[in-house]
């Protein structure tokens, strides 16, 4: 039997793989990562491409930014933090009142 990914992991924690999810439909989320990067460490190139994954597998993920993502699911903005802090970042998540532009 072969190991499951981190994505699907997370996902499974998270019960999108159980078909639990529940969109939110008025309700929008940011996810806001930072990587501290040292001199000598780099983002893990994992990080991103895990991170196309649970956008692929979600289908819920907008890049607003490089380090920002706009989500319209709680559980998929979760899902990106435990993904984020996986790798080592400082994450923070937002509910969007009103977007105004």
């Amino acid at each position: 039997m072969p190991r499951k990914s981190l994505i699907d992991k997370i996902l499974a924690s998270k019960g999108y793989l159980k078909g639990t999810i529940e969109k939110h439909s008025k309700s929008r989320f940011l996810v806001v990562y930072d990587f501290s990067v040292k001199s000598s460490r780099k983002i893990s190139h994992r990080f991103y491409r895990n991170l196309k994954i649970l956008s692929e597998k979600t289908d819920d993920v907008i890049y607003v930014q490089k380090s920002v993502i706009e989500c319209s699911r709680l559980s998929t903005a979760i899902a990106v933090v435990e993904l984020a802090k996986h790798y080592g970042a400082k994450v923070n998540v937002y509910r969007v009142i009103e977007k105004i532009v």
